[in-house]
């Protein structure tokens, strides 16, 4: 194994609660609601395709921006009021994986500021060897994309990385990358999660080392 490829929501962190918070704020300012569904049906999408699939809000590509960037704008604050906790396990594995010497490069379409407070929150930055986020790339997840830049920026082979996901369309990006995939039931159940055939299912990263993603 020559690294490991880090989804952010719902592996390093669950930040549901404050993403949901967010959108229902800037629904609020803006006199709109959030059709039935929206968080569990948004989770893991970008923020453009959020807005043409489920938010047809406007048409107006600056619009849609300018959105984009105000529903991050509150989703920060709201981390920088309340603070993080990371997800059982991942501080232990990113700790074992820096001691071990082996990259861990987040791998999310999430927007550079927002990975940086969420950094901030945790204390946990130190331990990324990189981070590829949604500025990086131009195609989101399913795209392997994210997940293929990840690998290089450790200089690593695909198929020697493992990627932890809990979304659908991030394992399936972490697949069609050629990587091993770890996925996480933090998010979405086991039923679901199996379907997209992963590596291996988890509930956490409680107990996950690296000899078991070794392994893989």
């Amino acid at each position: 194994m020559q690294a490991v490829l880090f989804d952010l929501d719902g592996v390093i962190i669950d930040s549901h609660d404050q993403h949901e918070a967010a959108w229902e704020q800037l629904a609020e300012t803006h006199g709109k609601t959030l059709p039935p569904n929206f968080f569990k049906e948004s989770f893991g999408m970008r923020n453009q395709t959020i807005f043409a699939t489920l938010l047809p809000w406007s048409d107006d590509e600056t619009v849609i921006t300018e959105l984009s960037e105000e529903k991050e704008a509150f989703y920060r604050t709201i981390l920088a009021d309340n603070g993080l906790t990371p997800l059982p396990g991942a501080a232990d594995l990113l700790t074992q994986l820096a001691e071990a010497d082996i990259p861990a490069v987040l791998a999310t379409t999430t927007p550079r500021s927002n990975v940086s407070a969420v950094m901030d929150a945790t204390g946990l930055g130190h331990l990324f060897h990189d981070v590829i986020c949604g500025c990086d790339v131009a195609n989101g997840k399913p795209d392997p994309e994210v997940f293929l830049k990840a690998a290089a920026a450790a200089n690593a082979d695909p198929i020697k990385c493992v990627v932890i996901e809990d979304a659908q369309v991030g394992i399936r990006a972490g697949l069609a990358a050629g990587c091993k995939v770890l996925a996480l039931t933090t998010t979405h159940p086991k039923e679901a999660i199996a379907l997209e055939n992963p590596s291996v299912i988890k509930a956490s990263l409680e107990g996950v080392t690296v000899d078991f993603l070794s392994a893989l």
